[in-house]
């Protein structure tokens, strides 16, 4: 009753911003831990009790010539659940034990008894039905099916994490779009910088700026050293050290896009990390100048400024 009245209170209660992470981040958590360490645990146990009972049966009916001895089929559930017990994760401080993982217990959890008492007809009753193909039987059927319910919970999830976007786009978008504007009007006040695309059509949480005279990658190297995630040129070519073609096609120059900034933004940042961006970023930028010897170059006049 206890544990029933604590479910009926989770699912009333309105979880806030930090709640459902960290529900999330248990719930992945618990996922990854189960997957690394404990995944095949339950088919290795009962595949090896599985594999000695099996052993144990064929030589006490072979060595005493008495079918009767089809009894040591019992073994195998009491063997099987000691085992799991015996080597159960005694860690369990922390978990959360989802949806699916319930429905997947109680699959098992069917097929075992339904595997144990026709085990019984077979052994006690009158049914000519081979034991061990029974067994085999039963244990083969909850394979696929828990495998269907793991995609089906995958999917219900995903569905679930689409359903709560879409249900604050409008809201997460006018908060986002709020930071961008903040960000893009700080980065805009550095000298010789310019923000690629238009500053209003663009996407709520994108910031894209190129700073004359700096290399993107020092600058994506400082950045992070702040404890800034960033990245230069645009998503699709992040990984490449060539100049984005993207920004080549909108008009900027060779030198100019190596120099490129680009910033992403989402519901969960706060002003407080922009403020964090828009101290680092000058900085980094000023700093980088002073060392680039393309920099000397357009401030000496030797070269003409480009932004």
């Amino acid at each position: 009753m206890k544990r029933t009245q604590k479910h009926i209170a989770m699912e009333d209660k309105q979880l806030n911003a930090a709640e459902s992470i960290a529900l999330i981040s248990r719930m992945i958590d618990n996922t990854r831990n189960r997957m690394l360490r404990n995944s095949g645990r339950p088919f290795l146990v009962w595949g090896y009790v599985t594999v000695f009972t099996t052993l144990l049966v064929m030589g006490a009916v072979y060595y005493f010539q008495n079918p009767k001895w089809n009894i040591l089929w019992m073994l195998l559930p009491v063997l099987g659940a000691l085992l799991m017990w015996l080597t159960r994760d005694k860690h369990t401080e922390g978990k959360v034990s989802t949806f699916v993982d319930r429905v997947i217990n109680n699959v098992w959890l069917v097929m075992g008894l339904t595997a144990w008492f026709v085990s019984l007809l077979s052994v006690f009753g009158d049914m000519p039905v081979p034991i061990l193909f029974v067994i085999l039987l039963m244990m083969g059927i909850p394979a696929p099916q828990t495998g269907a319910i793991l995609a089906v919970g995958a999917i219900m999830g995903m569905a679930a994490a689409f359903e709560d976007a879409c249900a604050h786009i409008d809201e997460n978008a006018k908060k986002v779009s709020a930071l961008r504007d903040r960000l893009i009007d700080g980065l805009s006040k550095i000298p010789h910088s310019a923000l690629n695309g238009d500053p209003v059509n663009r996407l709520p949480g994108n910031v894209s700026f190129c700073f004359e005279g700096v290399e993107g990658e020092s600058l994506l190297l400082l950045l992070d050293a702040k404890g800034i995630c960033a990245s230069s040129g645009s998503a699709c070519t992040s990984g490449s050290l060539d100049p984005s073609h993207v920004l080549l096609a909108i008009g900027r120059p060779h030198d100019v896009t190596h120099g490129s900034l680009r910033l992403s933004l989402c519901e969960w940042n706060t002003d407080e990390e922009v403020d964090r961006i828009l101290d680092a970023v000058p900085e980094v930028v000023e700093y980088l100048r002073g060392m680039s010897p393309l920099w000397k170059d357009l401030v000496s006049g030797k070269k003409p400024f480009t932004l």
